[in-house]
């Protein structure tokens, strides 16, 4: 038995510091910084290389998140989906588009992106982050948290998939375990 729903209803846009799901991906100090140039090879077998972004393509992103800042969620999708289009190992664009299809309430539609995004990067915080409130909110917490496990038994330098595996088990009231 999974615990009510408690963490309330979806925070606004441009809402951050909430421990219910993240906001949308464009503060560049944060975790959507936009690759411009090409990544520094990172550890581990499993990890695939993050998105070489050419100007123009760094540019157009930006234009989303400035659409965001706006409030037009319908441009800000169509232009993430344009980026990804362009670059389909946009996986932060793909991330974004759940997080605008979580706030219109289209739950499915938002879990495919998030798992798009983790289909081009495992490694990817913000997309283990979304997938795993998004299911516990839906009350498949127990669902997500085997997923998590499987991940990190896979790749267990996967730091975006612990911390959510915490949240799933606090989720679950499974405090000693999530310490």
């Amino acid at each position: 038995n999974e615990p009510a729903d408690n963490f309330g209803p979806t925070p606004p846009v441009q809402q951050t510091g909430d421990a219910r799901p993240a906001p949308f991906l464009s503060d560049t100090k944060s975790r959507a910084a936009i690759p411009e140039t090409a990544p520094k090879p990172t550890a581990g077998p499993q990890a695939p290389p993050a998105p070489v972004f050419d100007a123009a393509a760094a540019a157009r992103f930006k234009d989303g998140i400035a659409a965001l800042d706006r409030g037009d969620i319908d441009g800000a999708d169509q232009i993430f989906a344009d980026v990804a289009r362009r670059n389909p190992k946009a996986a932060y664009a793909w991330t974004n588009r759940g997080l605008i299809d979580e706030r219109r309430g289209n739950v499915s539609e938002a879990e495919s992106k998030y798992r798009r995004a983790l289909e081009i990067d495992r490694a990817q915080d913000a997309a283990w982050d979304n997938l795993t409130r998004l299911s516990c909110r839906n009350r498949r917490c127990a669902s997500i948290e085997a997923e998590l496990r499987e991940a990190i038994a896979k790749s267990p330098e996967a730091l975006g998939a612990r911390n959510a595996l915490v949240f799933a088990l606090i989720s679950q009231e499974k405090i000693d375990a999530a310490g």
